[in-house]
């Protein structure tokens, strides 16, 4: 019964902290605290290396310059060939309806200073 509870004692619980003699290699309280400092410094440092800066790839270049660059304002939407025709029309008809006026004699000096100074 005495031999397997050592057994047991050392292989299951190491036999205690402070058990062994220093000449059985057996390890005081400040050694086992050094030894698990170290341990967990060692866990530590492959997490620390992996939040370093990695090298920036171009995704991350372009990524950033997208998201500092200047946005675009709000600008008067494009028309469509409709529209476009609809305004044209409507500016042809007014120059012809200007013209015949002037064929007939009544002449709008505001029309006509408004017309010399777009050209």
């Amino acid at each position: 019964m005495k031999k397997t509870q050592k057994f047991v004692e050392n292989a299951h619980f190491g036999g205690g902290l402070l058990r062994n003699t220093e000449s059985e290699g057996a390890k005081t309280h400040k050694d086992l605290i050094d030894q698990l400092i170290a341990e967990s410094a060692k866990v530590k440092r492959p997490e620390e290396d992996t939040t370093k800066k990695t090298k920036i790839d171009d995704y991350d270049k372009v990524m950033r310059e997208l998201k500092f660059e200047a946005r675009g304002t709000v600008s008067d939407r494009l028309k469509t060939e409709d529209e476009i025709a609809k305004d044209e029309k409507e500016k042809l008809e007014q120059l012809e309806k200007e013209r015949l006026e002037r064929m007939k004699g009544y002449v709008d000096l505001k029309a006509v200073k408004a017309h010399t100074q777009k050209c």
